[in-house]
């Protein structure tokens, strides 16, 4: 059909206008966010020198007893009720595989299960692995993630680490939000959204098509709140079920650990090198010093801190007799003995081997050592700790009243520690200025 002279003429003067609109209204009109057009450096200095640079970085990493979140979410209370908070800090989405996660934040999937690698699995450790050594992807292309926090807690910035090929993330929802250009860390990426007004939850969608690969996926979050204290801590907690120092102990999973710039790493490890019955202390410390090593390279900024594998109880099976059996019925009937066996549960003295061990090496080398073995009791206050209701079933793990009575233990120690970091960051900070 012919437009008449009116409509071209009114056609014309809409074009023409739109040419002559500032390109930062262009932007706005496309829908994109004109912090998202900063230059590298400019969004580095808001990212990093406007946020990271007041917060002090403390990462935990560890075995089971970190994952439950009970010993190490009363520690970052305790020290963000003392020094400031910056956040909830790391979140891992251990809910996707079928984990046991914290219980004062949720992270939920649509699909609900995802496709998994972790550092723990034998022959199946990813390429590419942000700080929680997990890397998950989705099993179909239109997924969506839902992050929440309870207890009041809220944030206004989220950092998404991803591999490099995943597909970024997005708000959902009507949240107001400015996308950075993202940061590469080697195979990793990390994504950081700004959110216009703080909250306590948010759902994330893909921001493009969708990328499927072996090694692409999804690590966690870092949630922050940025209108706090100056002066104020994260407390990263990242535990895996089953870990051993070896796992932790690799570049790809270093280059993960980095990202999050830590001026302490605290170290809660040793637990299941302890559950064999032979234990190797020349093996032990290998791993030990191979960790230390690495952690030294990556971060060579971050002070070391180690606590000691809490003592355990190991269940035996010990011949106790036996028994005539019957097999058969009348003429048939034949008998035969069996033996009998009875369960015995004692402390496991690989522990306190480990203990020593570790204790040892860290003051050969300067480096903190927070002995929760020996802050227990040892044996001996296994067996009290036992009678006081605090170990679990398996006489391994501990209930929520028993880890929680080990993050008051180490609290004593390590907030010193934490507090004189802090000191010497500030002073190096006010340097620098």
């Amino acid at each position: 059909m012919m437009l008449s002279n009116r409509w071209k003429l009114i056609i014309s003067c809409l074009l023409v206008g739109l040419l002559a609109l500032p390109e930062c209204w262009l932007r706005l009109w496309a829908g994109r966010s004109e912090a998202a057009m900063l230059s590298d450096d400019t969004t580095t200095r808001l990212d990093i020198g406007a946020s990271r640079n007041q917060a002090f970085v403390l990462v935990h990493i560890g075995d089971s007893h970190v994952q439950a979140g009970h010993m190490s979410g009363l520690l970052r209370k305790e020290l963000q009720q003392r020094f400031g908070s910056a956040g909830r800090g790391w979140i891992s989405p251990y809910k996707l595989y079928g984990s046991n996660q914290p219980t004062d934040y949720s992270v939920q999937a649509s699909p609900s299960r995802w496709h998994y690698k972790l550092i723990t699995q034998q022959n199946r450790t990813p390429q590419a692995v942000g700080p929680s050594g997990i890397l998950l992807r989705p099993a179909a292309q239109n997924f969506n993630l839902s992050l929440s926090l309870k207890n009041t807690e809220q944030f206004d910035r989220v950092y998404v680490h991803r591999s490099y090929h995943a597909t970024p993330l997005k708000p959902g929802s009507n949240t107001g939000y400015t996308l950075l250009p993202s940061q590469q860390r080697s195979d990793m990426v990390v994504d950081t959204l700004l959110l216009d007004i703080p909250t306590s939850s948010l759902r994330l969608i893909p921001n493009s098509t969708v990328v499927f690969g072996e090694d692409t996926g999804y690590s966690g979050f870092v949630l922050e709140l940025t209108e706090t204290k100056k002066r104020k801590i994260f407390y990263h907690e990242i535990g895996l079920n089953g870990a051993v120092m070896d796992q932790y102990a690799s570049d790809v999973y270093m280059q993960g650990l980095a990202s999050l710039r830590p001026n302490i790493v605290l170290v809660s490890l040793g637990t299941n090198e302890c559950t064999g019955r032979n234990f190797n202390e020349e093996v032990y410390l290998s791993s030990l010093d191979r960790l230390v090593t690495l952690l030294q390279e990556y971060c060579p900024q971050a002070q070391i801190v180690f606590t000691t594998p809490p003592p355990f109880f190991r269940t035996t099976r010990l011949k106790a007799g036996s028994k005539r059996v019957r097999r058969g019925r009348g003429k048939k009937a034949r008998y035969r003995r069996v033996p009998v066996y009875r369960t015995q549960v004692e402390p496991n003295d690989n522990t306190l081997k480990a203990a020593k061990a570790m204790r040892s090496y860290c003051q050969e080398r300067g480096i903190v050592c927070i002995d929760l073995h020996e802050m227990m009791g040892g044996n001996d206050g296994a067996l009290r700790w036992t009678e006081e209701g605090l170990y679990g079933a398996d006489k391994v793990h501990f209930t929520v009243e028993g880890y929680q009575r080990q993050g008051r233990l180490i609290l004593k120690e390590l907030e010193p520690v934490v507090e004189k970091a802090m000191q010497g960051k500030n002073k190096s900070l006010s340097e620098k200025d």
